[in-house]
């Protein structure tokens, strides 16, 4: 009996480890104040462990078209911790 009631306990534990892991967060960005209305804005996500800020170890990567002096940008990303890195590309570099 207590073999099954260990069994029964762990695999409770487990399913609400697998759950939580597979939750998404719906993250939103919005920068104001740019230093150009028309220049495109890029915003990486990175995760705790991935080299920063080299892009091709971002989770997530956009490029956002400001309107109205400000961009907005939204990512579905897995719950963790989590970098960001923005820049403005005014020059076209």
């Amino acid at each position: 009996m207590n073999a099954l009631l260990l069994k029964t306990i762990a695999c409770f534990f487990l399913s609400l480890f697998l759950t939580y892991n597979s939750f998404s967060t719906e993250l939103t960005i919005s920068v104001t104040n740019l230093k150009s209305s028309t220049a495109p804005i890029m915003v990486a996500v990175y995760k705790k462990c991935s080299p920063f800020p080299d892009e091709k170890a971002a989770v997530s990567y956009l490029t956002v078209t400001p309107h109205n002096n400000k961009a907005i940008a939204e990512f579905d990303i897995p719950n963790g911790d989590y970098a960001i890195a923005i820049f403005q590309d005014i020059n076209k570099n």
